[in-house]
């Protein structure tokens, strides 16, 4: 079986449906950032705040690479992640690549209740959020599949990708 990848732009639910996906399809899991945070021994976001987005976006690129020869059968990647040609050509080919899509107002509601992504400033503008997700979405689009997130509980988001996959 070929591993399953989720991006999706921040707020998408990638870790919550990946959990529920990997236990749907009884495969391990493993959350980007999580590994990112054991490995350099800092969370993304206090990494970015110390060393910048490019020395960010270099790391993440060397874990990356990493937890690829270790083949997770879900991992829920950097919502950046496939900004990056390398990143994003060996995730397409090594694994099955889903965008999680979620409406950009969805995605502010639930910003709104967690910590901000460095890249964001207290109050969090639509404005701001359509210009990343703008930046961002040509290369979402280049995805397997895409699903959305928005009305159904992660459990149903996650079933319905575990049906494409069994079937594809």
């Amino acid at each position: 079986m070929r591993p399953i990848f989720l991006t999706g732009f921040m707020g998408s639910g990638k870790s919550t449906v990946g959990r529920a996906l990997a236990a749907e399809l009884n495969l391990s899991f493993l959350d980007a950032d999580d590994f990112f945070a054991a490995e350099s021994g800092l969370q993304p976001t206090f990494y970015i705040k110390r060393f910048g987005i490019d020395a960010f976006r270099k790391a993440e690129k060397r874990f990356l690479k990493k937890i690829l020869t270790k083949a997770p059968g879900v991992l829920a990647t950097g919502g950046g992640a496939v900004i990056d040609p390398l990143n994003r050509s060996l995730l397409l080919q090594k694994g099955f690549v889903v965008w999680i899509y979620s409406p950009l107002f969805c995605v502010l509601a639930r910003l709104n209740h967690r910590p901000l992504p460095p890249m964001l400033s207290k109050p969090i503008t639509p404005e701001h959020l359509h210009k990343l997700f703008d930046f961002r979405k040509p290369f979402y689009q280049r995805c397997h599949l895409k699903v959305t997130n928005a009305f159904k509980n992660p459990k149903e988001v996650a079933k319905e990708i575990a049906a494409i996959y069994r079937n594809g």
